[in-house]
């Protein structure tokens, strides 16, 4: 179990977590940018023409990913650090 949890951390500590509003029309765009750790997320919003998207993604890539994404169309790209994890 110890070597569960170091593992978690150390995986946390390599990884974000990225959210982003899309327009539906282009979240095929955006998820090949995006493709997460094994599948990412995906919301509806209150706005039917917009999905919200969470994902984990490389702590390395941050913000080359943001660039990649606002340029398919997405925006609100906010990006939050992980402490531990379980994969």
């Amino acid at each position: 179990m110890l070597t569960r949890r170091l593992q978690g951390v150390l995986t946390a500590h390599q990884y974000v977590l990225m959210d982003y509003d899309i327009p539906i029309s282009k979240v095929a765009a955006a998820v090949a940018v995006t493709p997460g750790f094994e599948s990412p997320t995906i919301s509806p919003l209150h706005d039917k023409q917009w999905n919200a998207v969470r994902v984990m993604v490389p702590k390395a890539k941050v913000n080359q990913l943001m660039d990649d994404l606002y340029e398919v169309g997405a925006r609100g790209i906010i990006v939050t650090a992980l402490q531990a994890s379980r994969m």
